[in-house]
């Protein structure tokens, strides 16, 4: 179990080192060149603010997929899921995303992710409908508090500050270690029989970006969904040919599709994420 529970931990080191550059210099660019509906004239951003948008694209991109992975793994693996599908993946991208030893770099990128979900639920005002609550995913609020739960879990110490920012309940943050110890044992457990490599390679495909021509730039100049690609091909046996694919989709969205063996990455949702947060910072 040790093994493979490293492993996942480690999903995002290695390769992905290059993705920081690629990703920097073309959100980065896009960013200036591009304003957002709110304001239309040029802003310049600070490095710091450059980073912060580079770190957000990167840590959404990266969970999203992570987080398509485990639907193709329980589809593919036939896996067992008690409780809600969703809350089971956001969990396993999670677990993917924190690192096993501090890592500056791999920490703004998950905590980048668990605040997606914040700032989505701050910027909806609107009365919650009983669609809402009836939906396959958590809240937005509880997506959030859930991945800043696994986040702190994994080093109560070095993540105190970050509790205390995101108002995590004392008797919640207490927990969450062994909620991080259970995910780990859940999820090990799990993929340990389907450890090894993929029969085929998981193939990477980009469709045409339309409008979207910046965040199909980024995706593939830091080549992110390639080494995402190549890690989980060399980490799990999937026993049939899955493909990964950028697309248009009319909507912010990324999804797996069992029949076709496909993840799909929206070219919007890519945009989308580098909108919010470029929209976050002129705000504050």
């Amino acid at each position: 179990m040790g093994r493979l529970l490293v492993r996942l931990g480690v999903l995002v080191v290695g390769l992905l080192a290059m993705i920081v550059a690629g990703t920097a210099a073309q959100a980065a660019s896009s960013v200036e060149k591009y304003p957002t509906k709110k304001q239309s004239a040029r802003q310049a951003f600070t490095a710091e603010e450059r980073q912060e948008i580079d770190d957000f694209v990167a840590g959404n991109v990266l969970f999203t997929l992570y987080h398509e992975a485990g639907h193709a793994m329980v589809s593919e693996f036939e896996l067992p899921v008690l409780g809600r599908e969703e809350d089971a993946v956001d969990s396993l991208a999670a677990l993917m995303m924190i690192p096993e030893e501090p890592d500056e770099q791999q920490d703004a990128w998950i905590i980048a992710a668990a605040d997606w979900f914040a700032m989505v639920y701050e910027l909806d005002d609107s009365e919650m409908e009983y669609a809402d609550y009836a939906g396959e995913h958590g809240l937005d609020l509880q997506r959030y508090y859930q991945i800043i739960c696994l986040i702190y879990g994994s080093d109560p110490e070095g993540f105190a500050d970050l509790a205390e920012y995101a108002e995590l309940p004392p008797e919640r943050a207490e927990r969450c270690p062994d909620e991080l110890a259970q995910v780990a044992r859940s999820w090990v457990s799990l993929l340990e029989p389907h450890e090894g490599k993929a029969k085929k390679p998981i193939v990477v495909s980009y469709g045409d970006p339309g409008e979207y021509g910046d965040a199909a730039d980024v995706l593939r100049e830091s080549g992110v969904m390639e080494v995402v690609a190549e890690e989980l091909s060399t980490t799990f046996a999937f026993p049939n040919q899955i493909r990964m694919v950028a697309e248009q989709c009319g909507e912010e969205n990324a999804y797996w599709d069992p029949d076709a063996r496909t993840i799909t990455l929206c070219y919007e949702l890519v945009d989308g994420a580098r909108l919010l947060i470029v929209d976050d910072i002129r705000a504050r």
